[in-house]
């Protein structure tokens, strides 16, 4: 079974990810887009950041490298799925994997 925190810390912030992508998807909006998607690179990365981090004991934020590498884990997550999916392609994944591995480590 699947322990609650875990839930919490993992779940939510993809939960997240994939509602604030699906968000920017929408093709009526296509008159925003450089906004939008400077907007994306910002606010998914480091709200799935900020989100692990606030849903983690207090315990395991005290360590630096925690705050740091467990925010990669749903980008990890949320990459895996939306290739798997077939929402993006490996390509995109691979060149924006660095800017959401640093935004997520930031947003905390």
């Amino acid at each position: 079974m699947i322990p609650k925190r875990l839930l919490l810390v993992l779940g939510l912030p993809l939960l997240f990810a994939f509602i604030v992508r699906f968000i920017f998807g929408v093709d009526s909006w296509n008159s925003l887009f450089s906004v939008m998607t400077i907007s994306f690179l910002v606010l998914l990365p480091s709200g799935i950041g900020a989100m692990t981090i606030y849903f983690s004991k207090p315990e395991n934020v005290k360590s630096r490298a925690y705050q740091i590498f467990m925010p990669w884990c749903p980008v990890f997550a949320f990459f895996v799925l939306t290739l798997i999916l077939s929402i993006e392609g490996w390509a995109c994944l691979i060149m924006v994997l660095p800017l959401f591995m640093l935004g997520a480590s930031l947003g905390d």
